[in-house]
């Protein structure tokens, strides 16, 4: 975590608007050696809430990946509403469950950014892919995202 984190934090910091997606289906409850000994939805939480407290000179803002297909987000922060106290409060507290309704989440995530002029990051923290949506093409919704000025990073929990 440490080693890389500042490698991480120097590629976020170059944007100026951010959009985290974090996902909270059930399978990020899942233990790996790659969080080593930490369940995936406690190390992303450690990492979200390390991201937020450094780039808190950043827009941000957060979206959560999970419940079930076709339902609304739990968590939807556009950029200028996101307020890191709220944040960290609620993803302490967040139980993991439902499925990845990533295509869903990502195909609307320019609604949360606010700046046209602004460098803009979606950065997804996940274990896996979309299970909703079948097939699913991840460099088609990166080609459509980066078409309107949003780029797209993953970290992706194995």
């Amino acid at each position: 975590f440490n080693s890389h984190y500042d490698e991480l934090y120097a590629r976020l910091d170059q944007y100026d608007e951010l959009v985290f997606l974090h996902d909270v289906s059930g399978s990020m409850d899942t233990v790996t050696a790659i969080t080593r000994g930490q369940r995936r939805i406690d190390f992303s939480n450690q990492l979200l809430q390390c991201l937020t407290y450094d780039l808190a000179h950043k827009d941000l803002g957060l979206i959560s990946v999970g419940r079930f297909c076709g339902t609304l987000p739990r968590h939807v922060y556009p950029v200028p509403d996101y307020d890191t106290t709220v944040f960290r409060s609620e993803m302490a507290c967040c139980d993991v469950f439902g499925e990845t309704p990533l295509r869903e989440r990502l195909e609307h995530i320019d609604t949360l950014f606010q700046r046209p002029s602004a460098r803009k990051l979606a950065f997804l923290l996940t274990d896996g892919m979309d299970n909703c949506t079948s097939p699913f093409d991840l460099c088609e919704i990166a080609q459509q995202l980066f078409d309107k000025g949003i780029h797209l990073s993953i970290l992706h929990l194995l």
